[in-house]
């Protein structure tokens, strides 16, 4: 463009009965500033345009032409398919983002889930400069030496692969999954098996099957038919699962955590080895979603490697070249069998710059030492957002997640908690979580059950019950108990049995004292609290995931 003129786009265009878009004015010299407002009317369908309205908008794309001349007003010709906040970025050191104005905020969102090393990480960024400068693009119709010993390296790492094929993005990587898992059935006499069970609450990518797959209607509303060969099922429900399971049925897809579309839910593990079985038992492949979760996220490479369940087919993107774009999925030599030349492509796919990048972020992942720093920050990190938690209880509900990947349920709207955070100098992304909701909703309901046909308390633990229900943190916060979905009430357990689950307690620690033992296995253990402990739930949360109980 002419010198003034930003390239970037400068705000959101989002059409409403009255739209307004800012503009900016350019000055030869390159300095701007933001001025009046255009008003857009906008005429209801089937009416005609009010007087002065622009018909047609040859105004509006008389105005956009001008852009390209100094002085001119300068607006966005960018598709405002993005609810783009008023901020922009000149450059990032690590964790920090330094915006046009200098000012420096603390980046949460890691580009939605990409910059897994930080921002410009030194040894990314030279093996990129590097490569562009000698070789960016070839296609894959020649070999890629990078390419090859990168899909080496991950499918070594992943302990279950052993092909692998690269593409740009995690949808294309997930659209090549659900390929790879229909070609395979085809590939052993059944190509009617094309079905694909997936789960409520997930997200899956935005093109029209795997829009599909994870069949949230606001994605899918005015985008024509839904693409066929997908059986949603209520998520974590075996019995779901079960039912769904027909002749035409080829596997089964879900996210280790759900991330965008449900809010941070992590997958039982029990669940996913049962789902394995089902998969062994039915002659079905297991397709694992790692798009968010996979290259270090969970304190792992991969989500999966915490739960002892292999996957026959795994999608990976977002963090996977460390910030530039790439995305793969991995396959084992059985499931990829049907996947013989000419069946799936890619022009850009694995690009000698893109692989650069991968190799170079699995340089600094697969180092010794990695992984262990993580585990400990991860463990650091929900300690001290446990803390706000249980001093702000009215704002902060739960904390969910694993390792890097954690998500904060909010008792006010997700947005909100967004724009204070940002405020205050910290980036932030929200996430839907349509489920949380209804749990708590159900959690509340099964707590009356329980306590229906129960008599009335005396007086005096009534009060007490309201006090500390009303009680709120540090911060003079309040809410209600009820809420807080993590801890047993002491009124649900009969004093006989309390004394019980107290003795046995006791005599647990003197079994083990001055010597090793795993007195949990085989056992199902509860932790009763006097009042609700996030931080000793997260310590607890962690000893069980590092002892495998």
């Amino acid at each position: 463009m002419a010198s003034g003129l930003m390239e970037e786009p400068l705000d959101t265009f989002v059409p409403t009965e009255r739209t307004r878009v800012r503009r900016l004015h350019a000055s030869e010299g390159g300095t701007f500033r933001f001025t009046t407002r255009l008003k857009l009317a906008h005429a209801p369908a089937g009416e005609p345009a009010p007087p002065g309205a622009d018909s047609g908008g040859k105004r509006f794309r008389r105005r956009m032409r001008k852009a390209a001349k100094p002085g001119h007003i300068v607006t966005s010709h960018l598709l405002p398919t993005f609810a783009r906040v008023d901020l922009g970025f000149e450059r990032g050191e690590g964790a920090w983002l330094v915006a046009t104005n200098g000012e420096r905020y603390l980046d949460f969102t890691s580009g939605v889930a990409v910059n897994a090393l930080g921002h410009a990480h030194p040894h990314v960024a030279q093996a990129i400069a590097e490569l562009a400068a000698t070789l960016i693009h070839v296609s894959n119709l020649f070999r890629i030496p990078e390419g090859e010993r990168l899909a080496e390296r991950l499918c070594a790492a992943s302990g279950f692969a052993e092909y692998a094929f690269f593409c740009n993005s995690g949808a294309e990587a997930m659209e090549g999954a659900i390929r790879c898992a229909r070609k395979y059935h085809a590939a052993n006499g059944a190509p009617e098996r094309v079905r694909i069970i997936t789960f409520e609450g997930a997200f899956h990518g935005r093109t029209l099957a795997t829009l599909a797959a994870g069949g949230q209607k606001k994605y899918l509303e005015g985008f024509g038919p839904l693409v066929e060969g997908f059986d949603q099922v209520p998520f974590g429900d075996l019995a779901a699962v079960k039912r769904a399971i027909g002749p035409t049925t080829a596997a089964i897809l879900i996210e280790p955590i759900q991330g965008e579309g449900g809010g941070v839910h992590v997958v039982d593990k029990q669940f996913l080895r049962e789902l394995r079985e089902l998969c062994d038992t039915n002659g079905l492949l297991l397709v694992l979603d790692e798009v968010q979760t996979g290259m270090g996220r969970t304190d792992e490479l991969f989500a999966f490697q915490h739960t002892g369940v292999t996957p026959d087919i795994m999608a990976l993107a977002k963090a996977l070249g460390g910030g530039f774009s790439m995305g793969a999925f991995l396959t084992t030599a059985a499931a990829g069998n049907g996947m013989t030349a000419g069946t799936h492509g890619s022009t850009f796919g694995g690009n000698p710059l893109a692989r650069a990048a991968g190799n170079a972020t699995l340089d600094v992942m697969l180092a010794p030492g990695f992984f262990d720093k993580m585990r400990s920050n991860a463990l650091l990190l929900k300690q001290r957002l446990a803390d706000i938690k249980d001093r702000h209880p009215a704002v902060i509900a739960e904390i969910r997640g694993e390792g890097y990947l954690v998500g904060l349920r909010a008792m006010v709207p997700n947005g909100q908690v967004v724009d204070a955070l940002r405020a205050e100098k910290v980036l932030a992304v929200a996430a839907g979580d349509k489920r949380g909701a209804a749990a708590a909703a159900a959690d509340r309901q099964r707590g009356r059950d329980r306590r229906g046909d129960r008599p009335a308390r005396p007086r005096r633990h009534r009060a007490r019950a309201r006090g500390r229900e009303s009680t709120g943190g540090a911060g003079g916060d309040r809410m209600s108990v009820a809420a807080i979905r993590h801890f047993l009430d002491l009124i649900d357990i009969p004093p006989r049995e309390l004394s019980g689950i107290i003795d046995a307690s006791r005599a647990m620690k003197k079994r083990v004292r001055g010597r090793a033992a795993r007195p949990l296995d085989g056992r199902t253990l509860a932790m009763i609290f006097d009042k609700p402990s996030t931080r000793t739930r997260v310590s607890f949360d962690v000893a069980k995931g590092r002892n495998n109980v």
